[in-house]
């Protein structure tokens, strides 16, 4: 795994950690949202759960390009 891979994994299990929710339940928040633009989905983590700019916009990436050992933690 790359040193870019590792750091964005890192970034999702403090993702985890912070907010409490698991990223299956940030999915399914993001799905119930209906909102499927990168954009749209980056600020509504920002305003609706206080995430930061560089949380929200690393989950929105990792949705859309999600790393190999990253999919068996993820629902989709």
């Amino acid at each position: 795994m790359s040193s870019v891979d590792k750091a964005i994994e890192t970034q999702l299990n403090n993702i985890e950690k912070k907010t409490s929710k698991s990223l299956a339940e940030w999915t399914a928040l993001i799905q119930q949202s209906g909102l499927t633009k990168h954009a749209e989905i980056r600020q509504m983590l920002i305003d609706r759960f206080q995430l930061g700019y560089g949380d929200a916009n690393t989950w929105c990436t990792s949705r859309s390009n999600p790393m190999p050992n990253t999919m068996s933690r993820r629902a989709v």
